[in-house]
């Protein structure tokens, strides 16, 4: 494995919006393995049955982008079930955690459990957590020290305007990565605002 570079966020439509120049030159290198992670089901609430849509669309958007089917599988990660999609050197992780419940966990403390029903997460820690041994599988097998995550900036200062689901995803990266990785924090729906 070459270099190994994580896009984590909240939607599965915020890389494409707020780092997708970055994210393509990270793909079109056949060497590196770029990891996606999505730590909801965009706007997948509960009963809501979009989510299924949008995670067909970014899986074509991959092969549309590099010409390859991909293979799915189910793996366990801090003794959760997550859904794999691997498309070349792309490798996708769906939480598949409903926003609504995302927001519950992160503000409350009450458990989310995913759309599909297959695994419940008891905590925040419990899902930053499961972030981290998703990392570490990808760090250690690349062998590299400080690899790169781009996620959501949880500044309001530096990132204004943004929505909670964003801060709080750039909150359990932080939390996740501690010292092991470079972070790129992203502006979100500020990038178009001026004053």
């Amino acid at each position: 494995m070459g270099a190994v570079a994580y896009y984590v966020v909240a939607h599965i439509d915020d890389w494409p919006l707020f780092r997708g120049e970055q994210a393509w030159i990270d793909m079109a290198d056949p060497s590196n393995t770029v990891v996606f992670i999505y730590m909801t089901a965009t706007d997948g609430n509960e009963g809501d049955r979009l989510w299924p849509a949008f995670e067909a669309g970014i899986l074509q958007s991959y092969k549309q982008a590099n010409g390859a089917d991909f293979t799915d599988h189910d793996q366990v990660f801090n003794g959760h079930k997550i859904k794999v999609y691997i498309n070349a050197n792309v490798h996708t992780y769906f939480t598949r955690i409903p926003i609504d419940a995302f927001m519950r966990l992160y503000q409350s403390g009450n458990h989310a459990t995913t759309i599909t029903n297959d695994t419940t997460y008891t905590s925040v820690q419990d899902l930053i957590d499961t972030l981290r041994a998703i990392l570490e599988t990808y760090r250690i097998a690349s062998g590299a020290d400080h690899p790169w995550v781009n996620s959501q900036d949880p500044d309001r200062t530096l990132n204004p305007r943004d929505n909670d689901a964003h801060y709080h995803t750039g909150l359990i990266v932080q939390a996740a990565t501690g010292t092991d990785y470079k972070k790129l924090w992203f502006v979100g729906y500020n990038v178009a605002v001026t004053d």
